[in-house]
């Protein structure tokens, strides 16, 4: 009877899998990073926005602000 190598190895990952899994989670982190900074410039120009237009009491106003710190802590948790 033949055996496989690859079935005497599956419970167990090589050393390239380890490193394969972990650039997979560095590439997902990156890309959360990336998505949280592009929240959190869009929330910059709308609260900029709203600051010119002198709207700093309106309701929208905050929404954007506590928005934005909350980005920013979920932004650090992964950084």
């Amino acid at each position: 009877m033949i055996s496989s190598a690859s079935s005497s190895r599956a419970s167990t990952p090589t050393h390239h899998e380890d490193f394969h899994v972990s650039c997979k989670r560095k590439r997902e982190i990156e890309k959360e990073l990336k998505t949280y900074t592009d929240s959190i410039d869009h929330c910059q120009v709308l609260i900029r926005n709203l600051e010119r237009q002198g709207l700093v009491n309106h309701p929208i106003y905050s929404n954007q602000c506590d928005m934005i710190q909350g980005l920013m802590r979920q932004r650090e948790l992964l950084t």
